[in-house]
């Protein structure tokens, strides 16, 4: 990464491929005249990203775009990194950002331009009571909260598990549970306002 510096005094632009598992905020920190960053997902599968470093200084662009998806996310790492996240007890409407977006680092950005609320910090779910239909990933109409009586009362039945900042992976929960894979219904374990929730939820 040394010779960054010369190739953009040279070319004016240099643009890095590199690979998904590089941390996109922890190298904009760590690298200087890196001035746009691009996440390519096809079909919520993360397969590249791209580093554009400039001889020019200013905000640092980030777009992310899940493929055959046509409406790419956008936004700057510094408003990133200065957004306070609003968070609040989940509503009708949950959200999933699709890969890309999670790998950006948007965590913040995407609740703000969408006006969301967060359900916890670092859940990276979001929630309203009103439908949003352009979001770029997956939306979840919440039918209950569920507690151990009514897990148990779902023992052998299919269910789509999706687990983010909760106690057990997805794995553990279906062993613990006793839950298959299939169906049309989700079951989302996270937490919300700093405690471990589980909500029963189908796609909206």
């Amino acid at each position: 990464m040394a010779i960054i510096p010369s190739l953009t005094e040279k070319g004016g632009q240099v643009l890095l491929k590199t690979s998904p598992l590089l941390d996109i905020h922890s190298t904009i920190s760590a690298f200087e005249r890196i001035t746009a960053v691009h996440v390519v997902a096809v079909k919520n599968e993360v397969k590249e990203v791209l580093y554009k470093f400039s001889d020019s200084q200013g905000p640092t662009t980030i777009t992310a775009v899940n493929l055959p998806d046509k409406l790419p996310f956008e936004f700057t790492f510094e408003e990133e990194q200065e957004t306070v996240a609003d968070i609040g007890s989940y509503a009708e409407y949950l959200y999933e950002p699709n890969a890309a977006i999670l790998k950006s680092g948007a965590f913040k950005s995407v609740g703000k331009q969408f006006k969301l609320q967060k359900l916890d910090p670092h859940s990276h779910f979001y929630t309203s009571d009103k439908k949003i239909n352009d979001f770029p990933g997956k939306t979840f109409r919440i039918s209950k909260s569920l507690g151990k009586e009514d897990l148990k009362k779902l023992k052998g039945s299919k269910k789509n598990i999706i687990s983010r900042n909760h106690p057990l992976n997805a794995e553990q929960f279906k062993k613990k549970y006793g839950l298959n894979d299939g169906g049309d219904a989700y079951i989302i374990a996270t937490r919300n306002l700093g405690k471990p929730v589980i909500l029963l939820a189908d796609l909206a």
